[in-house]
């Protein structure tokens, strides 16, 4: 009971990324292993809601955070019709950035791919062309980061090849 209150003191307000560093940490933190296994548990149990969003953001370029838990933030002054006018500016730098709190440990070395390969894919689909993506389980958390670049290092030759459109290039970033 001791870890589980300290769980709920740690916690306190934190939502989304923030709220699985704490429950990450503590299962990392803890020596007994029966409580290392309920945090483990609670871990996966709470990172459902957050992986269906990461699964729409890097698959399909929707992000869709109602309660502003996720990576990604959207700036909603930048609007669709603003893409093929200011696609390297503004639009592209500004549109999604990162909302730097909600980043859980697990996807702090691939940030900037996550990042970037919803963005491609939303200014795909903003732009009316097609979005081909790939499903992939991210439930497998040995998976998990291949997944991701898998579906980044896709995306990008996908779209860059057939697109015309001129996009940054971030493969090494």
């Amino acid at each position: 009971m001791d870890s589980l209150k300290r769980l709920v003191i740690e916690a306190g307000n934190k939502k989304g990324g923030a709220l699985l560093n704490v429950i990450y940490r503590l299962m990392i933190n803890s020596s007994d292993k029966s409580i290392r296994d309920l945090f483990e548990f609670i871990l996966e149990k709470s990172s459902v809601p957050y992986i269906g969003i990461l699964k729409k953001w890097i698959f399909e370029g929707i992000l869709d955070d109602n309660f502003e838990e996720f990576i990604v933030k959207e700036n909603a002054e930048f609007k669709k019709e603003q893409v093929s006018q200011d696609l390297n500016n503004l639009y592209w730098l500004e549109r999604f950035t990162f909302r730097e709190e909600m980043i859980p440990n697990f996807l702090l070395k691939y940030k900037q791919k996550v990042l970037h390969t919803g963005k491609y894919l939303n200014v795909i689909r903003e732009t009316g062309r097609d979005i081909k993506y790939t499903s992939a389980s991210l439930q497998d958390r040995d998976a998990f980061p291949n997944s991701v670049v898998a579906a980044y290092q896709q995306e990008e030759q996908e779209q860059i090849d057939s697109s015309g459109l001129n996009m940054p290039n971030i493969q090494n970033q």
